[in-house]
């Protein structure tokens, strides 16, 4: 027996009958102006992880969006907006399971 559910995986103890279900990590992205704390919408943001994952997505109207179903490790999130020179902030996740 093997259950599969979208965004989880699942371990087998004991009998094999047994799971525990593992939900996969996500990161919620807002983008915001420093000065007035208004949503930038249109920001390429670029995730990239272990075993080559890379996935680039941009920015709603309010600012936002989210990376989904993310196996554990440690992930590089880098910001990019199209016209402007300066330097845009990125920063390192890492994920690990609780078991």
């Amino acid at each position: 027996m093997t259950p599969k559910m979208s965004g989880y995986t699942f371990k087998s103890f004991g009998d094999g009958y047994s799971f525990n279900a593992l939900q996969w990590a996500k990161i919620q992205v807002s983008v915001e102006e420093i000065l007035n704390a208004s949503p930038v919408s249109s920001v390429l943001l670029s995730l990239s992880g272990p075993n080559g994952y890379r996935q680039n997505k941009v920015t709603d109207a309010k600012g936002e969006m989210v990376f989904g179903d993310l196996h554990p490790g440690t992930y590089f999130l880098k910001a990019l907006l199209k016209g402007v020179k300066r330097v845009v902030p990125f920063c390192f996740l890492e994920f690990e399971f609780d078991t």
